[in-house]
């Protein structure tokens, strides 16, 4: 459970000093353009344009006052652990940038900030930043290997095709790509096709066939079998439960 404290979009404004105390929250702060200077247990932290600090619950925290800059600040408690560093450097990324241009429209018309919609973008948000730390530490071959699949996910996909993708031989590509993920690219293709299915069954535009074509299966018996050997149900029974 998540619980929003505090928001403050600082527009440039001046901003006072935050002599150090340990917090009872936990606290989220994306500069959008100037610098913050902060000291966490004594340890000093320099934000630059793009960082995001995250300060636990019990930590000791200080900011030096602040001049002309933009920056978003974020207090919240919750019952589970937040598995972030303290310092993300260019952690404000596309996503994190239109996850704040939503929070402050609602924000525009109610400052109530139990109103569940802020808790969703906050929820939002601590995924987000999360799957951004997960991407940094992943080999590059991965990388470019999972966006190759993103992107052409509707199409067929070879191991030759991802291997021509990223100029490296197949033999090398399985093998960074089983020892990074443990899974061969190809289980890992029909996991994101079952994936990217599951919400597209629930709708009433689609029949199964087009689900299963839109996702890149062309035989839909294959994606019949495919989907309940990964999640234990059929299609049109995983439609008929979540419909």
């Amino acid at each position: 459970m998540i619980k929003l404290l505090y928001y403050r979009h600082n527009l440039k404004h001046s901003h006072e000093i935050i002599q150090p105390h340990k917090i009872t929250f936990n606290e989220i702060t994306i500069v959008l353009d100037g610098v913050l200077y902060y000291k966490v247990n004594g340890k000093p932290i320099t934000l630059n344009k793009g960082d995001v600090i995250f300060i636990g619950q019990g930590n000791t925290r200080y900011r030096e006052p602040c001049f002309q800059t933009n920056y978003v600040s974020i207090n919240f408690k919750s019952d589970k652990i937040v598995n972030l560093p303290v310092k993300i450097e260019d952690g404000l990324s596309h996503t994190i940038r239109n996850l704040i241009s939503v929070f402050d429209d609602i924000y525009g018309y109610t400052n109530n900030l139990s109103d569940e919609r802020f808790t969703l973008i906050l929820s939002c948000f601590l995924v987000q930043l999360e799957k951004q730390i997960a991407s940094q530490n992943e080999h590059p071959l991965v990388l470019q290997i999972k966006n190759y699949v993103r992107i052409n996910l509707p199409n067929k996909i070879t191991l030759s095709d991802v291997s021509n993708h990223v100029n490296y031989s197949v033999a090398h590509c399985e093998m960074i790509f089983k020892k990074a993920t443990g899974e061969s690219i190809m289980d890992y293709v029909i996991k994101k096709r079952i994936n990217t299915a599951k919400p597209l069954l629930i709708g009433e535009q689609l029949t199964l066939q087009d689900v299963a074509y839109s996702v890149g299966f062309l035989d839909y018996n294959y994606f019949s079998r495919a989907f309940k050997k990964h999640t234990g149900v059929s299609p049109l029974n995983y439609k008929k439960t979540h419909f």
